[in-house]
């Protein structure tokens, strides 16, 4: 449902094939997840399709409903674009836990925890680097972010928290092709 309202709102404020291509993707993943589970429902995978799949369908309803509203005069419009800075990121993490424990639902081995541990950790700071950014004004219909924090501590952690979460990309691919 939210992926279906989320196109509605996004239908002409960004290209046609961003709205359909994020659709598609999502529901894809919401099916995938589902059917995993269903089957599966101590593999972690499955619910972890399921929480990305839902993060980014907020993300994408946040957005669309921010647009139109700043658009339209809706109340609320200025808060949602601001919860889609940060929202899209523990879907994010998601992934990151995805290819680390594919296929079967677990570790390489216990040595690989720290790759979780850190691309968690670069979510929890990226997250509120990205909502008290000043910077990120310029992805509001206002042109400013309404909660922006000046200073070096918005940056700080969105620098630090995107290095590691990146860095729990780069290993969780790196387990995933040491365990091919």
């Amino acid at each position: 449902q939210e992926v279906g309202a989320a196109g509605v709102l996004l239908a002409g404020l960004e290209p046609a094939y961003d709205t359909i291509l994020f659709g598609f993707g999502a529901v894809a993943q919401a099916v995938a997840g589902g059917l995993i589970a269903s089957r599966y429902p101590r593999n972690p995978i499955g619910w972890l399709f399921l929480v990305s799949s839902v993060a980014g369908a907020i993300a994408e309803l946040a957005q669309g409903y921010g647009l139109r509203a700043a658009e339209r005069g809706w109340p609320w419009g200025a808060e949602l674009e601001w919860t889609e800075l940060w929202s899209w990121l523990p879907g994010a993490f998601a992934g990151v836990l995805i290819v680390l424990l594919f296929p079967d639902g677990r570790l390489l081995d216990r040595r690989w925890r720290w790759a979780a541990w850190v691309g968690g950790i670069g979510a929890v700071l990226a997250m509120p680097g990205w909502s008290l950014s000043p910077g990120r004004g310029r992805q509001f219909v206002a042109g400013t972010n309404p909660i922006a924090v000046e200073g070096p501590v918005p940056d700080v952690l969105v620098y630090t928290g995107m290095t590691l979460f990146l860095a729990g990309w780069v290993a969780s691919a790196v387990a995933l092709v040491v365990r091919f």
